[in-house]
């Protein structure tokens, strides 16, 4: 039997189990939130998923999922049309399982996916096609990528950081992006504030932005705000003996 903390709009169940996991998944039940678990993903029926039309928001946080087991949720995906809201925070995804996971997503033409939260699952490494497809989403309001590194291990440097900001230029339907806490090398702040602040004016949709250990608003005096953010680059550089940064207005 997997121990984990079971919660729906329907039912309250502290022992969930590969038995009745599907059984969970498919009682009609909006909302399903699972914590602490050891159900990894392999344990999703993945085309029962796929055809269900009731859940709404699905949460499988520290539920030890890597990249191994992710595939029959991911596959899911491709397909399903009625989930909007998606946590797998605290789980070992790493850079090949969220790869495979965003794959999926972004080819089903019908995704209802509004928010998709990333917390805690050891990412470095981002392909720029990918992000680039992410950020092109008609349907995606929230990205949280929180308490991730984000940080090429081959050459120390932030380039998936980096891109996330680049292309947020032209992105259109996020209202809320979040790197809280990603590992910002100390020779790159200053590529990194130039390319955010320049997007952040290009963009027209994102009304807070979290970063560093804090969220910016950005709906009201967006230009203090900005000012505020190059202001926290400049903190960071100073701390690591860098050159301080000019704001790009």
């Amino acid at each position: 039997m997997l121990s984990g903390k079971f919660l729906s709009n329907q039912h309250v169940n502290t022992n969930v189990t590969d038995k009745n996991l599907n059984r969970f998944l498919s009682l009609g039940s909006t909302k399903v939130f699972i914590s602490d678990s050891e159900i990894t993903g392999a344990l999703i029926n993945s085309g029962e998923l796929a055809n269900n039309r009731t859940l709404k928001k699905l949460c499988l946080t520290n539920c030890k999922i890597d990249q191994t087991t992710i595939g029959p949720l991911a596959q899911a995906l491709v397909s399903n049309t009625a989930l909007t809201y998606l946590d797998l925070s605290g789980n070992d995804l790493g850079d090949e399982g969220v790869e495979l996971l965003l794959s999926c997503i972004l080819k089903n033409p019908r995704t209802r996916i509004r928010t998709l939260i990333l917390s805690d699952n050891k990412i470095d490494h981002l392909r720029k096609a990918t992000i680039k497809k992410l950020m092109q989403s008609q349907t995606l309001e929230e990205l949280i990528l929180d308490n991730n590194p984000l940080k090429s291990k081959n050459n120390a440097l932030n380039q998936t950081l980096k891109n996330i900001f680049e292309l947020l230029a032209k992105n259109d339907s996020l209202s809320y992006s979040s790197v809280q806490h990603a590992i910002i090398d100390s020779g790159y702040d200053s590529v990194l504030s130039s390319t955010l602040i320049r997007s952040l004016n290009q963009n027209t949709s994102i009304v807070k932005l979290g970063l560093f250990e804090k969220e910016f608003n950005l709906d009201v005096e967006k230009a203090r705000t900005l000012e505020n953010i190059a202001s926290h680059f400049n903190n960071s550089a100073r701390s690591s003996s860098v050159k301080s940064i000019s704001p790009l207005f």
